[in-house]
């Protein structure tokens, strides 16, 4: 060490021995780096060789970016000029935990301290060095073991909770929907009565199965206690939750039909979406929990989305669920056919929801405007594929033919459903979302005010949604094309207090 560092102070000369400080340096349990300005290695101990896989001779007088990253450098090189700029004879020690670099381009965590202070006439840097890596290893480990579920691997309530949490936050910092899940396994306790619990842990990791193959990457799946689990769906809008939920629901039932008659095991689910069915991640999680409740009391073997008003009952709820579903599945394969990745109804529900908030109106009332943006094409089940996906322009006939769906989906929805309170505007909202504030839209000729204040947001939402999706005929509007043709016909065909506030919210989420 003392060839490459010359200058040592003569007070620290006469209290340790050269020989002492050397050995020392070679024999510390921590690498040790010193370096010039120029982050030249000057000098380089035995345990940064054991750590990074350089003989001394072999870095000495080369770069130390061999080793630490070029972030951490410039760091330092920054301490360095708010060093000299102060006139001062060193600076505090400095610690991080840091990628370092080693001889064979492996990646080692290490925990770095380091300090700069002037020698003389010129400023070096110590760095002291541990590899920390197997201790982080050995961290994760067990914080892995801490939050799985020791049976079926999945993870357990405490990181349901965490997550939980931390979802809500981001979803609600970057105004995106995710969805809860709650799934409970129906005839679980009888099946464990009649063949003990060995069946019934091999119930519990057969339900792990149906989770990962039904499931995306980027779930999260826990097992909440005994026979209760909880899906996390981040991004993800009701219809979403609900396809996710029905294909598990499905898979489960599939795979357990080989089993015993005498037991009959399926799944009664729930699922609550932010920010329409909770303030916090703790009502969220309730509300999917009553949902599943819900699903249970219905006999099980169902998935339960959403809160009828109990005047409606349930076979209202369960035929709702149905509609939302067929409506799902019809707007998946046009999807599939014009070649989006999104559904329209997914994005319109969480635009036209947000601007149903803005305006404040009541709880029962969004849940009206939600059905409404899910339901609102479902009138396009009759109308014939070829006149939906034609690339060119339409002849009059099969523009009459597009223009009858919002009374098709007006009388699918009266003809299936018996609502009472809110959700008996329905109907009358999906048949009037291409109604024009001057009267001249179909089928109705509404105008003004006459036309539900649900509808004017779906409305506005249904074109912001049309000129933004790729269509046969067309391709994605441009943003700047899509605001003037808002602004154009605003208080024509669309409520310009809606439009103002749609493209408020669509500037916030940029």
């Amino acid at each position: 060490m003392g060839k490459e560092i010359s200058g040592k102070s003569d007070t620290l000369l006469q209290m340790v021995s050269p020989s002492t400080i050397d050995s020392f340096f070679e024999l510390s349990p921590d690498a040790i780096i010193f370096t010039d300005e120029e982050g030249t290695v000057l000098s380089w101990n035995k345990k940064a060789t054991d750590i990074f896989g350089y003989p001394g001779k072999d870095i000495i007088g080369k770069s130390v970016l061999m080793v630490l990253p070029g972030d951490y450098r410039r760091k330092n090189l920054i301490r360095f000029n708010r060093l000299i700029k102060s006139g001062k004879a060193s600076v505090k020690w400095d610690t991080a935990e840091i990628e370092g670099i080693k001889k064979d381009g492996e990646k080692v965590l290490i925990e770095i301290s380091s300090n700069i202070f002037k020698e003389g006439d010129r400023y070096l840097n110590v760095y002291m060095i541990r590899d920390i890596s197997r201790a982080a290893e050995l961290q994760k480990k067990l914080y892995r073991q801490a939050v799985t579920d020791h049976l079926t691997g999945l993870y357990n309530r405490r990181y349901c909770e965490e997550v939980l949490k931390s979802e809500f936050k981001r979803a609600s910092r970057y105004k995106r929907p995710f969805s809860v899940v709650v799934i409970d396994i129906d005839g679980f306790k009888q099946a464990n009565d009649l063949y003990g619990h060995y069946f019934g842990d091999e119930v519990l990791l057969e339900t792990r199965d149906v989770f990962e193959e039904t499931s995306r990457n980027l779930d999260i799946l826990c097992r909440y206690g005994g026979d209760e689990f909880v899906m996390i769906l981040p991004e993800t809008a009701k219809e979403g939750a609900i396809d996710v939920a029905e294909r598990v629901r499905s898979r489960f039932v599939e795979k357990c039909k080989k089993r015993d008659e005498r037991v009959r095991l399926s799944l009664s689910i729930g699922l609550a979406t932010f920010p329409e069915d909770g303030k916090d991640e703790k009502c969220l999680l309730e509300m999917a929990d009553r949902r599943m409740y819900n699903s249970k009391g219905k006999g099980g073997n169902v998935v339960t989305a959403y809160t009828v008003d109990g005047s409606a009952g349930t076979r209202t709820e369960s035929l709702l669920n149905s509609l939302t579903l067929l409506a799902i599945t019809l707007e998946e394969s046009r999807a599939k056919a014009l070649m989006n990745e999104t559904r329209h109804s997914q994005r319109a529900r969480v635009l036209t929801m947000d601007i149903g908030r803005e305006l404040g109106i009541s709880s029962e009332r969004l849940t009206l405007l939600e059905h409404a943006s899910i339901l609102h094409d479902i009138g396009m089940t009759f109308i014939p594929k070829e006149i939906l996906n034609k690339a060119g322009k339409l002849t009059e006939l099969e523009a009459k033919e597009i223009r009858k769906h919002p009374l098709i989906g007006e009388e699918i929805i009266e003809a299936t459903l018996s609502i009472d309170g809110e959700l008996e505007n329905l109907p009358g909202i999906v048949a009037s979302h291409h109604e024009w504030i001057n009267g001249k839209g179909y089928p109705r000729g509404l105008k003004g005010e006459d036309i539900p204040l649900e509808t004017r947001i779906l409305t506005v939402v249904d074109a912001y949604e049309s000129m933004t999706s790729y269509r046969p005929y067309r391709d994605i509007v441009e943003p700047d094309r899509v605001v003037k043709e808002l602004r154009r016909y605003a208080g024509v065909r669309y409520d310009p207090v809606i439009v103002d506030l749609l493209l408020d919210l669509e500037v916030l989420r940029r």
